[in-house]
């Protein structure tokens, strides 16, 4: 009987492929093509085995005829030659199915996870179908598959899925497996109903790392439906992909109120935390925000104060520190000084200016928190602002001298000089440390020589430390002319060498020295400024 059925399959597929046939009438191909479908699977299974070895034209003629035979009754040959080892075959067997709408996709949703089917086709054919699919059957299937296929279905469900499925995801939201959830939140993501956006809410606490940057990444696709202190708290998530998804959704959200929830997290004791509040504010950050976040710590605890200008200091962008520079001038004392604080570990050359000015603020912890800043930040341009604050403020001298020294511009060697003529002695011992650091090879011996004939009448204290300073730059500056601690009582040369390095040209009552032995230096042709040697 089967040779029979055979027999017949082979001389109706000759007929209806011979191109000399097809210039028959469309009702007796028909009838033709219904005489081969009676067969069964006999003609379709003879089709298939020839697609896979004809040729360009010949493949054609049998997809064209394949397809018209096509049905849910015949879909499981076409499934099984999905399985054949023959690629050529299997990827005209799936273009049929592409092509093709007469059979129900959803019967090929159980070769999912069949090792023996080409995915990649059948991926394809479900592609083409999608909108015919039925996403709660999928959902079913997605259970069981490995991770790579299972990517490829959610993405289809994703595709199609509309409010009717909304139930069906909200119930399987709270499942077992944490990464078929993420896929599911993706999804939900989708749809703005007030049970979605609920449900999303509840999972930004959920064990997951996964799941949870999954809602956040959904709510933040619902811009009207964010909470700037559902987003600030996410930011002491431990994980760093939620932090940045959350650092992103509360900036592109930029509420007024940021800054109210925002505060708090500068002084947590994560480090994690600070940096993520700070990364905030380098993208949204004004001095109306950064005022407002100092003024939130005034009257906490000293580390309190303390831990947040050092998460702005540490952490803080540009904008920061535009917006701290700017604080500087603020009316309010705490602001400034906690500005000036920020602005020390900063070491911004953009802030110079600022710092200058604020050598002449009415506070005296501004200005001198302003000089350490300067002396930290290393510019030279500063100095002049120094000598004229050193001349004026007597009670900040040993700060801008530790600031001068800390510079380096050995053209104020005499004005530090003048400072040994303060009767303070603090000052004057800054001013011998100071003089320490501004030594060079060309004056260590000059220096050397005018600090110690110019506290020959000093406390005891500062001679000692006179003397000290001396024969540590004797030490350094071994190589230059001998240091002879002998030399300084004689007069003459000696003497005068130690009043002009002492004198400015400004200095109106300056003494005399007397008539030199030798060649000496014109002492009242030297200005401020120019270098001895």
């Amino acid at each position: 009987m089967s040779l029979l059925r055979d027999f017949k399959a082979e001389r109706l597929i000759a007929r209806l492929l011979d191109p000399r046939e097809r210039a028959g009438s469309a009702e007796e191909r028909k009838q033709l093509v219904g005489k081969l479908r009676q067969l069964g699977d006999t003609g379709i299974r003879k089709l298939i085995q020839a697609l896979g070895q004809a040729g360009r034209d010949e493949a054609g003629r049998i997809s064209d005829l394949l397809g018209r035979l096509l049905d849910n009754q015949t879909l499981p040959v076409f499934s099984e030659a999905l399985t054949d080892s023959n690629s050529l075959l299997v990827n005209r067997v799936s273009q049929i199915l592409v092509n093709n709408a007469g059979f129900d996709p959803n019967r090929l949703l159980e070769l999912l996870g069949d090792p023996q089917v080409s995915r990649a086709a059948l991926m394809e054919v479900l592609e083409a179908h999608k909108k015919r699919l039925n996403v709660g059957m999928l959902l079913r299937y997605a259970y069981s598959l490995e991770a790579t296929e299972r990517n490829a279905v959610f993405r289809l469900i994703g595709e199609v899925a509309d409010d009717s499925v909304i139930p069906d995801l909200l119930n399987r939201v709270s499942g077992k497996d944490p990464v078929v959830r993420q896929q599911i939140v993706r999804i939900l993501s989708r749809f703005k109903s007030p049970e979605v956006i609920e449900t999303l809410k509840g999972l930004l606490n959920d064990p997951d790392k996964g799941v949870r940057q999954a809602a956040l990444e959904g709510l933040s696709s619902h811009q009207t439906e964010l909470d700037v202190r559902t987003l600030c708290g996410m930011l002491r998530d431990k994980d760093m992909k939620v932090q940045e998804q959350a650092i992103e959704a509360i900036v592109r959200l930029n509420a007024p109120d940021t800054m109210t929830y925002l505060a708090p997290l500068l002084h947590d004791e994560a480090e994690h935390v600070r940096r993520s509040a700070v990364e905030v504010l380098n993208s949204i950050g004004t001095p109306q925000a950064i005022k407002e976040l100092l003024e939130s710590v005034k009257d906490a605890d000293w580390w309190v104060r303390a831990r947040s200008a050092d998460a702005l200091a540490k952490i803080g962008g540009p904008r920061v520190v535009k917006a701290v520079v700017e604080l500087i001038r603020d009316d309010d004392e705490f602001i400034r000084r906690s500005a000036i604080e920020i602005l020390n570990s900063t070491r911004d050359e953009r802030s110079l200016s600022y710092l200058i000015d604020a050598l002449e603020d009415s506070d005296w912890w501004v200005r001198e928190r302003a000089v350490d800043a300067l002396a930290n930040i290393g510019n030279k341009a500063a100095v002049p602002a120094l000598v004229r604050m050193l001349k004026r403020d007597a009670e900040a001298a040993p700060v801008v001298l530790r600031a001068l020294g800390k510079l380096g511009d050995d053209r104020v060697i005499h004005v530090v000089l003048e400072q040994l003529k303060r009767p303070e002695i603090p000052v004057q011992m800054e001013a011998l440390h100071t003089l320490g650091q501004l030594a060079g090879s060309d004056t260590a011996a000059k220096i050397g020589e005018a600090i110690l004939r110019y506290t020959e009448k000093a406390s005891p204290e500062i001679r000692e430390a006179a003397e000290d300073t001396h024969d540590r730059l004797q030490a350094k500056f071994s190589t230059v002319a001998s240091l002879d601690r002998g030399r300084v009582e004689r007069e003459g040369v000696d003497e005068t060498l130690a009043l002009s390095m002492l004198q400015s040209s400004g200095d109106s009552g300056a003494r005399q020295a007397p008539p030199p032995s030798a060649p000496t230096l014109d002492v009242n042709a030297l200005a401020p400024g120019d270098m001895l040697g």
